[in-house]
């Protein structure tokens, strides 16, 4: 039960699954079980925002603005989503940069590194482009943190011709892509 609950229930949450299943046990028990095997539930891990949108650089303008027409994206790099997330591993945090295509849903470009760097999202961006060529007039859509922001960065997207589009302040979902609206063209 404990592992079918992906490790995530206490004694107090497995005994309930128990008791629902038609299984007689006290609480204690199961504390005392789960113990004894040196098994813990693992806790949920807090929210923490990652995103450092305090800073000088130039802001873009919400190009996508979350309404996205499935005609227009029936094509692939016309549209690009970016973020970064933290992913655990036992010998500590790595940080990942993504770049999404919205209409294939693939991963056209990704950077990983031990620290939360600058170079990531570049590094990311540049496979992207190398990959997969695209034609100027691409819409590249993150939020609105110093990584995205900050003058090296936009020079990769101008040099290539790409728009640049982020988020509106304090929206983590609008370069979600799981998030978008998708609207059939008539």
């Amino acid at each position: 039960m404990f592992l079918r609950c992906r490790k995530r229930y206490g004694a107090p949450r497995l005994v309930r699954e128990l008791r629902d299943e038609g299984h007689r046990i006290a609480k204690k028990s199961v504390a005392r079980i789960l113990r004894e095997e040196g098994l813990a539930a693992r806790r949920a891990t807090p929210f923490v925002c990652t995103t450092d949108s305090a800073h000088d650089d130039p802001i873009a303008p919400n190009v996508l603005a979350r309404q996205c027409a499935v005609g227009i994206f029936a094509t692939t790099n016309f549209a690009w989503v970016g973020d970064m997330t933290y992913i655990p591993t036992r010998a500590g945090w790595l940080d990942l940069a993504v770049l999404l295509d919205l209409a294939s849903r693939r991963v056209v470009g990704w950077a990983v590194g031990t620290t939360l760097e600058t170079r990531l999202p570049p590094t990311a961006l540049q496979r992207a482009l190398v990959a997969r060529q695209p034609a100027a007039g691409l819409i590249q859509h993150t939020d609105r943190g110093s990584k995205y922001a900050n003058r090296a960065y936009r020079a990769v997207l101008q040099a290539h011709g790409i728009v640049q589009s982020m988020s509106r302040r304090v929206d983590c979902w609008d370069s979600n892509t799981s998030t978008f609206h998708f609207q059939r063209v008539a």
